[in-house]
């Protein structure tokens, strides 16, 4: 991506790191790193604040306190379970649910970067997405800018279509699919 990696591993696990302040990376806020960053933010915000002070200013007067937002090093992203599982959501309006951690998550076996979103394909043929995408490149519908967490994108027929191969352009996705046997 732009300011972000992801790393495909080969037992099907999806490691990220750099700026996440789009939701590039995919990591909800109760993820580990999201929490430490939350914690390294507001210690920066107290320190700013202190100096401010320190240095004669009102903090009613002090700018934003803005930092950018990015996690150093590689931290694993988690997925919904695969549908179908025993673990799957019984919501109606988000039958997939949100990603579960540890060893139920889905496996990953193709993904791609675009400017601040990203794709990944299952090892069953699904398709998931999350990031920025203004332009409708998450798959998610007209109405989803954010995705905060990986999503699976459905379509009108889609649950007919096996997903080989997806790639992430700047403004656009592509997902290259055979017909479900």
């Amino acid at each position: 991506g732009e300011h972000h990696t992801i790393f495909l591993v080969s037992d099907g696990t999806v490691y990220a790191c750099g700026r996440c302040d789009g939701f590039e990376l995919g990591l909800g806020s109760d993820h580990p790193a999201m929490r430490d960053l939350e914690e390294r933010k507001e210690l920066g915000r107290k320190q700013a604040e202190e100096e401010w002070v320190r240095n004669g200013g009102s903090l009613q007067e002090m700018p934003p306190y803005i930092v950018d937002e990015y996690i150093s090093e590689p931290v694993q992203v988690f997925f919904p379970p695969p549908p179908g599982s025993s673990s799957s959501s019984s919501d109606p309006s988000d039958p997939d649910g949100l990603p579960v951690y540890g060893d139920a998550t889905t496996r990953i076996s193709a993904i791609s970067s675009g400017t601040r979103h990203n794709l990944a394909i299952s090892t069953t043929g699904y398709a998931y997405s999350w990031g920025y995408g203004n332009q409708c490149q998450l798959g998610l519908g007209p109405d989803v800018e954010e995705q905060r967490v990986p999503k699976r994108i459905r379509w009108k027929g889609g649950d007919g279509w096996k997903v080989l191969k997806g790639a992430a352009g700047g403004q656009h996705c592509l997902l290259a699919c055979i017909p479900r046997e």
